[in-house]
């Protein structure tokens, strides 16, 4: 709760309470709650589209977020470019497959 307060007012001026033993049971009864919904929602999600269509959603949410800063106007920064293109080497390796298996055993 404390760090959503944060990423939507900013960091400063905010007031925050201390997170006390009743505060974190609270927390962590969120979280859960929270992990188990999107985990069912997520493997339902799966199971109607298939995991091909899934794994490339997933893959692609860096751009989508690229794409709705576009549309909204809002700034972005080279760190958040650089993210997204860190992602698509790794989609992009994780693509070849067998395919590095035989460049390395065409070498040796």
């Amino acid at each position: 709760m404390t760090l959503a307060v944060f990423l939507i007012f900013g960091w400063w001026g905010t007031q925050v309470g201390v997170l006390n033993m009743r505060g974190f049971g609270l927390l962590m009864i969120f979280a859960f709650f929270g992990m188990a919904i999107s985990q069912v929602l997520w493997i339902l999600g799966v199971s109607k589209v298939g995991i091909g269509i899934a794994s490339f959603h997933l893959n692609a949410v860096p751009f989508y977020v690229m794409l709705i800063l576009f549309i909204f106007g809002e700034s972005w920064d080279w760190g958040q470019a650089l993210g997204v293109a860190i992602l698509a080497l790794g989609v992009v390796i994780a693509q070849r497959g067998d395919a590095w298996d035989k460049d390395i055993i065409a070498i040796e």
